[in-house]
C-alpha cells in the first residue's frame, strides 16, 4: 500500500518498542479469523465519512509533509501528487478556452472517456513510429479537437484578400462553414449513417468474439450503445446526440468502452481491438466527409486561380494597410516578447513563453532536492530569490 506516513508510522513504533515483525502472506477467503477481521475492518474504513489522521510531528522519520485544505495530510508521493495536481490544472486550462466550451460541457456531463482518448491521441497504427501518414492522422485529430480544421471562417480570417468573403459551406451550400457548422451540418449527418450502420455490426461481432460471458448478460450495452443507436431514428442534427458530437471530435465517449467492459473483456485486449476499431472507423469518416470537402475546396481554388504559393507568401507580400489591424500584429509581437504577459489564452502543453513564476513553482514541488534538503533551484547559476515569495504564498493556493 503505498502510504508513506502510515509505514513510517509502522516503522516507528516499532523502532521505539524493539518489536520484531514478520510478515506472513495469507491467502485470501481462506477462512483466516485474523485477515477476515482486517478485511472487515478495511472495507468498513472505506465507506466509513469519517478519517484518522497520523500525528506527524512526532515522527522523525517524517520531515516533511503537505496538507490539503489544511486538514488532509497527503500521504502519497509528494512529487507525483504535486505533479498530478499541476497536471489537472494545465487540463483545466486547456478546456475552459472559449473554443472548447462544447468539450468542457461535455466533460462535466461524464460523457468523455479520457483514459481512452488519451490513448487514441498516441495511438499510431502504422508499422513506423514516425512517417508522413502518421504526422497527417495526428494533425487531424489535434486539429478536429480544438475546432482549428482549415474552414472557411479560418481561411476567410487568414487570408482575407484572396476568398474576398467566400464563406459557404461546400457540403449543404446554404450555411457559413466553420468548424462548429461542420460536424452539425445535414449533409455530413446524411454521409456518415452508411458508415455508423457498417461499423455497428463489426462493432457487434469484436464484443461477442472477444468475450467469455453469456451474450444476455451484455447485449443490451450493445444494442443501446449511443454512438450506434441514432442509426435507428436519425435525428434532425448531430448536435442532438451529444455522444456523437464527442466522437466526431476525436474525444471517446464513455458509451463507446463501457460494452467491453460489460462484456468482461479484459483491458488490454479492450485497448488493442478497440483503438483499431476506432481508427478503422475515422479513416472511413475521414475519407467520406473531409476528403470530398477537401475536393469541392480544390475545384473552388483552381477556378478562382488559387495557387499554393499564394498562401505560403500571402503575409510576405500583403502590407498592413489597415492600421488597427497593424496594431493588433504589433501587439501580438510584443505579447510574446514580454514572458510574464497574461493576455490571451497561453496553451500549457505547448507554450514557448515559459512563465518564469509557474515553472519557478514547478521546479520546487516536484524536483526538490530532499536528499540535502536544498531546493533545486539554488544549484542554478541565475539569482531567482525575487520570486522566492511568489512561491512560497501559492504553495496552499495550488494544493
Amino acid at each position: 500500500m503505498n502510504n508513506c506516513i502510515l509505514w513510517n508510522a509502522l516503522k516507528h513504533i516499532i523502532d521505539k518498542l524493539n518489536l520484531q515483525v514478520n510478515f506472513i502472506k495469507v491467502k485470501a477467503h481462506s477462512n483466516n479469523n485474523l485477515n477476515d477481521a482486517a478485511d472487515l475492518l478495511a472495507k468498513d474504513g472505506r465507506t466509513s465519512p469519517e478519517h484518522f489522521n497520523i500525528n506527524v510531528s512526532h515522527l522523525p522519520n517524517q520531515p516533511c509533509h503537505l496538507k490539503f485544505n489544511d486538514d488532509i495530510i497527503i500521504d502519497r508521493n509528494i512529487r507525483k501528487s504535486i505533479n498530478r495536481i499541476i497536471n489537472f490544472q494545465y487540463m483545466e486550462r486547456h478546456i475552459s478556452h472559449h473554443n472548447l466550451s462544447r468539450i468542457k460541457y461535455y466533460t462535466l456531463q461524464n460523457l468523455i472517456d479520457w483514459e481512452y482518448t488519451q490513448l487514441w491521441f498516441k495511438y499510431n497504427s502504422f508499422s513506423k513510429p514516425t512517417s508522413q501518414k502518421y504526422s497527417k492522422h495526428i494533425s487531424w485529430r489535434i486539429k478536429c479537437s480544438s475546432f482549428n480544421l482549415p474552414t472557411l471562417d479560418i481561411l476567410n480570417r487568414n487570408y482575407p484578400d484572396l476568398l474576398h468573403g467566400y464563406d459557404t459551406c461546400f457540403l449543404c451550400e446554404q450555411d457559413k462553414e466553420c468548424n462548429y457548422h461542420f460536424w452539425n451540418c445535414p449533409e455530413v449527418l446524411k454521409i456518415i449513417t452508411p458508415i455508423f450502420k457498417k461499423h455497428y455490426t463489426i462493432f457487434k461481432n469484436l464484443i461477442t468474439s472477444g468475450s467469455n460471458s453469456t451474450y444476455a448478460l451484455y447485449s443490451d450495452s450493445i444494442t443501446r450503445c449511443t454512438i450506434f443507436r441514432w442509426t435507428r431514428n436519425i435525428p434532425n442534427s448531430i448536435k442532438d446526440i451529444p455522444d456523437l458530437h464527442c466522437f466526431l471530435l476525436n474525444y471517446i465517449p464513455i458509451g463507446l468502452s463501457y460494452p467491453f467492459k460489460a462484456a468482461k473483456i479484459s483491458k488490454a485486449i479492450t485497448k488493442k481491438i478497440l483503438l483499431k476499431f476506432i481508427f478503422d472507423l475515422y479513416k472511413d469518416i475521414y475519407e467520406s466527409v473531409w476528403k470530398q470537402r477537401s475536393q469541392s475546396w480544390k475545384s473552388f481554388k483552381h477556378q478562382h486561380a488559387l495557387t499554393k504559393s499564394q498562401f505560403i507568401n500571402y503575409h510576405r507580400d500583403h502590407t498592413y494597410k489597415d492600421n488597427s489591424r497593424q496594431q493588433q500584429r504589433q501587439l501580438r509581437c510584443s505579447d510574446f516578447r514580454d514572458l510574464n504577459t497574461n493576455q490571451g489564452y497561453h496553451c500549457p502543453f505547448n507554450d514557448s513563453r515559459r512563465h518564469v513564476d509557474s515553472n519557478t513553482l514547478w521546479i520546487y514541488l516536484t524536483s526538490s532536492n530532499f536528499l540535502h534538503n536544498l531546493p533545486w533551484i539554488s544549484t542554478l547559476d541565475n539569482d531567482l530569490s525575487q520570486f522566492h515569495s511568489y512561491i512560497f504564498n501559492n504553495i496552499l493556493f495550488l494544493i
